[in-house]
């Protein structure tokens, strides 16, 4: 797929479009202060989402079985990496496959990407959470400890937002997508990482393993869509170029 975009970056050099810019420009904020997305229409993930196991289902039971499960015994250094993976930060995330940190000092233009699809990954599954509402594992199963138990207000927002599917699975996975093809040399682990980011929801106990898969399928989602637009198209070939080169790849 990245070969297509540099095929369409060359296409409008040789043209003598000297236009064309080396620099993702600033992304547009929202009321909220976000980064404002690429698509003026996303998909939605209620006409492609299967519903959530019901409530009294044999596999809604057998998630919840899941997530206790991996707390007897509890691995202690899993459990800290589900707790690193609470962030919303694709530089920390991926830190290790890259090989370094992304960031706006080492790679701005990438950050400026990632920043604008992570906001249509969210245009992406926000409205399937509301419409499927289910309950968190923590609220299903009072006895289950979250990996962020000692945090209250983020306790009280999730439990304020519903659990299918995973938002943190979606941003995890459309990260992984767009790294792994800007540095296909290392997709194996990149895309590991991405699963694994999304699976620290389950490990934490504020997600159910069909979350984490929902969240992957809106992130996917979200890329297919992504690559008809323009203006990402353009971004990405910058934000591959600038990544390759901080890596010392050519």
């Amino acid at each position: 797929m990245w070969r297509a975009r540099l095929f369409v970056v060359g296409l409008a050099l040789l043209a003598g479009c000297a236009s064309v810019p080396t620099q993702v420009a600033e992304p547009p904020q929202n009321a909220g202060g976000f980064a404002v997305g690429y698509l003026a229409r996303v998909p939605d993930a209620r006409a492609f989402l299967a519903p959530p196991p019901g409530g009294d289902s044999a596999l809604q039971a057998g998630e919840l079985a899941t997530v206790i499960a991996l707390r007897a015994p509890r691995d202690e250094a899993r459990w800290a990496q589900a707790i690193a993976d609470n962030r919303v930060d694709a530089g920390q995330a991926f830190a290790v496959p890259l090989g370094m940190v992304i960031s706006a000092e080492t790679t701005p233009n990438l950050t400026r990407v990632l920043a604008r699809v992570t906001s249509d990954v969210v245009a992406v599954y926000d409205p399937a959470k509301e419409a499927f509402g289910r309950m968190r594992p923590f609220q299903t199963d009072s006895s289950i400890e979250t990996c962020i138990a000692g945090d209250a207000a983020q306790m009280a927002r999730l439990a304020n937002s519903r659990s299918y599917p995973s938002g943190h699975a979606a941003f995890g996975w459309a990260w992984a997508l767009l790294l792994s093809e800007m540095v296909p040399e290392r997709a194996g682990m990149i895309l590991a990482r991405g699963r694994e980011y999304g699976w620290s929801r389950v490990v934490c106990g504020v997600h159910y393993p069909s979350d984490v898969q929902a969240g992957q399928l809106s992130a996917a989602a979200i890329v297919a869509a992504l690559d008809a637009d323009p203006a990402f198209e353009r971004d990405f070939a910058i934000a591959r170029a600038e990544l390759r080169a901080a890596m010392g790849l050519r």
